[in-house]
């Protein structure tokens, strides 16, 4: 007969247990150790995410103010041109404004002496014409004061000419001596250079709306 000795065996199963827990060296000091630890890794792997996530911003906002600073570097280009366009217009107006007084003023004396001209009636001729300013002086003779009342009619109806008064008519054998004079004020017009397209048809119609 096979005996069992069943109080001997459960005396031994705490001491079994306990035993193992010994090799495992549990104890609260090194669940407290491991505790840490475990949360020291675990804060590093949050702050090194934390870290390159930040990085990443940054880099992205790095590159973000590389783009606005090329764009900054065009947009000053370009209105570095527009400023020099701008210099160039006001040079070439300024220009093209010395150009049209100076035509002007060189057309003058030319536009008098073609409408003295034209205004000039038979049986009389000029001996000589003054400009002083806008003072227009004539002095001439005529067989007769019928020219020269015709003559200061045709100076009136020229655009330009301003009040032709007559200053004196004597008569000298078979002529009448006089002279008269005038105010010229030129009128502003838009005369093509020499070679523009438009300036034959221009300089015809100028002529005719003068008189």
């Amino acid at each position: 007969m096979i005996r069992i000795n069943l109080i001997s065996e459960g005396k031994k199963g705490p001491s079994v247990r306990s035993s193992r827990l010994s090799a495992l060296d549990v104890s609260a000091e090194n669940i407290a150790s491991w505790v840490l630890v475990a949360g020291v890794v675990l804060g590093g792997l949050g702050y090194g995410g934390w870290w390159l996530s930040k990085d990443r911003h940054i880099a992205s906002q790095r590159a973000e103010i590389a783009d606005l600073q090329r764009t900054v570097d065009e947009l000053e280009e370009i209105i570095a041109e527009v400023e020099r366009f701008e210099a160039r217009k006001a040079d070439l107006e300024h220009k093209i404004e010395v150009i049209s007084t100076l035509r002007n003023n060189q057309r003058g004396p030319v536009r008098i002496m073609d409408e003295i001209s034209r205004s000039l009636p038979d049986f009389m001729w000029l001996d000589r014409l003054t400009l002083n300013a806008a003072a227009v002086n004539l002095a001439g003779r005529a067989f007769t004061t019928s020219s020269v009342a015709n003559f200061i009619e045709n100076l009136d109806v020229v655009g330009e000419f301003k009040e032709p008064v007559l200053r004196n008519a004597t008569w000298r054998g078979q002529l009448y001596d006089f002279n008269l004079a005038f105010n010229y004020v030129p009128v502003p017009v838009n005369v093509p250079m020499p070679g523009e397209e438009g300036a034959a048809e221009d300089d015809g119609a100028t002529q005719p709306a003068a008189r």
